[in-house]
This record gives C-alpha cells, structure tokens and sequence, in this order.
C-alpha cells in the first residue's frame, strides 16, 4: 500500500467515525470519490473529520477540567478538616 492510499484509507476511516455510519453504500460511495480524486468532496470530508475530531478534544477536555475541579475541591475539604 502505498503512502497516498494510506492516507486515502485513513481519512475514510475517520470519515465514518465522525458521520457514525457504517454502511455499506457509504463505504462505496468513499472509495468511489478517493479513487476518482473528487477534491471538493475530499475537502467535505477532511473538515468533517477535522470539526468532527475538534469537538471530541474539546468535550474530554471539558472533562478533564470537571475532574479536575472536583478533585480540587475534594483536595480542599480533606485540608479543612
């Protein structure tokens, strides 16, 4: 396999986690637009993923912080006592 078709694989692969679609009409209709090198849709789906991917980061940071808020002020009460 070559480094364009991994690439090509890859954004496919993080297409459908970010659409949450498993189907096999979509996994046709990827290949066909990577294979024939559609641009434009290539570009659709890249900011998909990437927006996709974004707001993944964003809400486990968001958790993250709550976790670390809580555990703050966890650390806080133990010190009053």
């Amino acid at each position: 396999m070559n480094n364009r078709q991994y690439r090509e694989n890859d954004w496919k692969y993080r297409y459908m986690q970010a659409a949450w679609h498993g189907e096999v009409p979509l996994l046709n209709s990827l290949d066909r637009v990577f294979e024939q090198g559609e641009s434009e849709n290539i570009g659709i789906i890249k900011q998909e993923v990437r927006q996709y991917e974004k707001e993944i980061k964003e809400r486990g940071a968001a958790i993250v912080n709550q976790e670390r808020t809580k555990a703050e002020k966890e650390k806080t009460k133990t010190k009053k006592k």
